[in-house]
């Protein structure tokens, strides 16, 4: 088990390199409409996994609603993937923490299409990529990201 998670960490940090493109994704959206990331067209994206049922990441709901609302006029957007098999909980959550971004899920929980193709085994995760789908940085905490955008769109 030791080596899997340690195979999986490596997985993931080779396929979330600064570089790299996030391959095209479709995914139903908490009002139940499909959502392609063909569509997105901000200059930077931040891919967001959390859970309702994730305290770190509802912890940190509160930073990434102040860095959305600060730099979404620049051209920053949140996509956030729910790694979740209740919509019901999922929705509340959502309400609660007043996440003003677009919502995806496949409501498969940890078998998440998206967790999945990343190897992701834990959460909050976050994938930073600019308007050509390719990544700038993951794993990012709010202070981290906050520096990043600064670096990005105060300039």
């Amino acid at each position: 088990e030791e080596r899997q998670r340690i195979e999986n960490a490596y997985r993931r940090d080779s396929l979330t390199q600064p570089g790299f493109t996030v391959a095209d994704f479709r995914m139903k959206t908490l009002k139940g409409t499909w959502f392609s990331s063909k569509k997105l067209s901000s200059k930077y994206t931040l891919l967001e996994f959390w859970a309702h049922n994730c305290v770190p990441c509802r912890q940190q709901n509160p930073a990434l609603v102040e860095l959305y609302n600060r730099y979404k006029s620049k051209g920053f957007a949140i996509v956030g993937i729910g790694v979740e098999s209740s919509k019901q909980a999922w929705q509340k959550a959502t309400k609660e923490d007043k996440l003003p971004w677009i919502q995806i899920s496949d409501l498969k929980g940890w078998d998440n299409i998206l967790v999945k193709r990343y190897f992701l085994e834990a959460i909050p995760f976050n994938i930073l990529m600019d308007e050509n789908k390719k990544i700038i940085a993951a794993d990012l905490h709010p202070e981290s990201l906050k520096q990043k955008l600064q670096e990005l769109l105060e300039n």
